[in-house]
């Protein structure tokens, strides 16, 4: 019994790291901006600072915490299904308020 509980735990923060990773740290990288400065290429962020990070980071916790393994794991498939990742955080914004409740 404890082995079955054990991996549906694992599952479960399997899915949430997959959905912070897809729906906020992949597009943060895309919204960084390469700037050639003289010898050396400095990385700034377009318009999101990092309060603006963990205050979405803060929303989809809020929004998928009481999501159990089935929930989490319709979520997962039907992310994976579509296979349309947000390109910035702009999109992962409106794709973590449209996420259903459970």
């Amino acid at each position: 019994m404890n082995c079955i509980l054990s991996l549906a735990q694992a599952y479960e923060v399997f899915f949430s790291l997959f959905f912070r990773v897809e729906l906020f740290y992949k597009p943060l990288a895309a919204d960084l901006k390469r700037e050639v400065v003289g010898s050396r290429v400095r990385l700034s962020l377009i318009g999101s600072p990092v309060e603006h990070l963990n205050r979405l980071l803060e929303k989809l916790h809020d929004k998928i915490k009481k999501h159990a393994i089935r929930c989490m794991r319709a979520l997962f498939l039907e992310h994976m299904v579509t296979g349309r990742p947000p390109k910035n955080l702009a999109e992962a914004v409106d794709v973590v308020a449209a996420l259903p409740d459970c």
